[in-house]
């Protein structure tokens, strides 16, 4: 329908065109413009009066329509059936929730399944329609950022149907059959129950039991997955759940000391990284604080010593020393002598 040139869209959906969202929301066939007309209140009685001197209701229909065509809220098959688009509407976004929202974009992309990469970006989207409306506020990307690590890596590349499928067995608890490559570069097809996925860094994981260990799986080594029909997944006998199992466990190949949540002890002789830690503590384990006379500062929590933990304590360099245990002081010093060897070697 031809707009006149002094007509000017919304840059949002007021509240008969919200009707019309809702209204073809439930029409999973679509809905012609007479249907909306027929069944939708605006169209119809006292809230038309002033509006039908310019345009009768059919015209106003397909004015709504047309808006929210270009605003992506509807689409149209054919010439005249109209469908729910494919940016979804959010009815109750104010201000703060998409100034929260934002915020949440700035950190980055989530991989997720399909559906709901659609929806988030969509969330994304309608959070910037509501701070468009202010000329301050719309400029939020340029104020609230996300400063990476240093040695930012490029996220690997998942196929799309390859997430798809796993999030909606892990749900559905289905056991999965799939091709996978390990690290070596050694193809192999697997079963496994999918207990659950989890991100780390810049990389997703699956957990898979095989009825007999548990196994990780980087998402980006599996070329084909399928669900395993009429199948139920199983669980260890020990499992605690997928939060426990990753706060619990080492992705790195680990000793049997390392194997498990135990007390462990670093000294700080930086009061900088002190205060960072005590304003950013540890969280999901327990832990104090002392002060030696020396002014230095210990830790003491429950962890699992591994070299995960060995990596971030290397961090803060000559300004944090393993206490205890006298296993993981050990492994520190193994470490710390291998890098001295190699540095005092000239560069090739």
């Amino acid at each position: 329908m031809p707009k006149s040139e002094s007509y000017k869209a919304p840059s949002q959906p007021n509240e008969r065109q919200k009707q019309v969202i809702r209204y073809l929301m439930r029409q999973k066939g679509g809905a012609l413009v007479k249907d909306l007309v027929e069944n939708i209140d605006f169209y119809q009685g006292e809230e038309l009066s002033t509006a039908k001197r310019q345009s009768n209701s059919t015209r106003m229909a397909q004015r709504d329509l047309h808006d929210l065509e270009a605003l992506g809220y509807v689409k149209r098959r054919g010439r005249q059936t109209w469908l729910i688009g494919d940016k979804p509407f959010y009815e109750k976004l104010d201000r703060q929730a998409a100034i929260a929202i934002k915020t949440l974009e700035a950190f980055g992309d989530i991989p997720l399944d399909s559906e709901n990469s659609r929806n988030i970006k969509g969330l994304f989207l309608a959070a910037d329609s509501v701070l468009a409306q202010s000329s301050h506020f719309k400029r939020i990307k340029d104020k609230i950022a996300f400063k990476p690590w240093v040695a930012q890596r490029q996220r690997p590349v998942i196929q799309a149907e390859i997430y798809d499928v796993l999030v909606e067995a892990v749900l559905k608890e289905q056991k999965i059959r799939f091709a996978y490559t390990n690290a070596q570069g050694v193809p192999s097809e697997k079963r496994t129950s999918p207990l659950g996925v989890f991100f780390y860094r810049d990389m997703i994981y699956l957990v898979g039991y095989n009825g007999h260990v548990l196994t990780n799986y980087s998402l980006q080594r599996i070329s084909y997955i399928e669900p395993v029909k009429n199948s139920v997944i199983e669980f260890p006998a020990d499992w605690q759940g997928l939060h426990y199992y990753i706060t619990h466990t080492s992705l790195l190949p680990a000793s049997n000391e390392e194997g498990s949540v135990q007390t462990v002890k670093i000294r700080f002789s930086n009061q900088y990284a002190v205060k960072n830690l005590k304003d950013a503590p540890f969280i999901h384990c327990e832990h104090s604080w002392e002060t030696e006379d020396n002014g230095s500062f210990v830790i003491t929590a429950q962890l699992l010593p591994n070299r995960e933990l060995l990596t971030w304590v290397l961090y803060y360099g000559c300004h944090a020393e393993i206490v205890e245990p006298e296993f993981f002081r050990k492994m520190m010093a193994v470490e710390v002598q291998e890098m001295v060897k190699l540095y005092q070697q000239p560069s090739p």
